[in-house]
């Protein structure tokens, strides 16, 4: 995915990597791969895939005032910015410490790690309010979707990237908080569980849920 003056087609980026992972967590696509492997590369690439979209659909409204997909133009309370280096220094103002927007000003080239941490949901909502979108609304009803995903989703990633004590107590934690999860036993079975009453699994509602979000975000 890449900024672009049509939110539909950041939307339809964004989709196509969903469904692809969504195959992946379910079984469809890697038959006979370990359901560990599977859920781990499910879940790393959907917070990824997440981060990736968030990041490019700041740039695509701050610096090009994009479409969206109904065909009205996003654009902020303030003049659009003039390129993709002074909207990533205005998110790391509000966002970051001071003397992290004081490094990232008078480097040569922004370093990713001083950038904001894109897949948090709450950094698109203050930006948009920082900025006074003209989609305000449309983006504070999108992140009102109830899902857990924010707040889950990067721990379990976490585990699965680093697989050590700190990290898998963390996980534990989140399950045994859990009515229908807490008996589970790892990373890959709380997140890869069917739920009861349901025909999906945590991680595959996870995925479902980015993709409501992201289609209302762009809509």
């Amino acid at each position: 995915m890449i900024r672009s003056k049509s939110l539909h087609a950041l939307h339809d980026g964004l989709d196509r990597r969903l469904l692809r992972l969504q195959k992946v967590a379910s079984g469809t696509d890697w038959a006979g791969v370990p359901l560990d492997r599977r859920i781990a590369y499910a879940t790393i690439e959907s917070l990824s895939v997440w981060s990736s979209f968030a990041r490019e659909y700041y740039l695509s409204c701050a610096w090009l005032t994009a479409r969206c997909i109904g065909g009205a133009r996003v654009f902020p309370g303030i003049m659009p910015f003039n390129s993709e280096r002074d909207a990533i220094l205005f998110a790391i103002s509000v966002l970051k410490p001071p003397q992290v927007y004081q490094r990232a000003s008078s480097a040569g080239q922004i370093s990713p790690r001083d950038e904001p941490v894109w897949h948090d949901n709450a950094t698109l909502v203050r930006l948009w309010e920082s900025l006074s979108f003209s989609n305000i609304t449309s983006v504070a009803s999108s992140f009102s979707y109830p899902t857990t995903f924010f707040r889950h989703c990067p721990p379990v990633r976490n585990f699965f990237a680093h697989r050590n004590f700190e990290t898998a107590q963390k996980v534990r934690r989140l399950a045994s908080g859990s009515p229908y999860l807490a008996g589970t036993r790892g990373a890959a079975e709380f997140v890869g569980t069917l739920l009861p009453g349901r025909q999906q699994t945590l991680i595959e509602e996870w995925i479902d849920d980015l993709r409501l979000i992201g289609h209302g975000l762009c809509a």
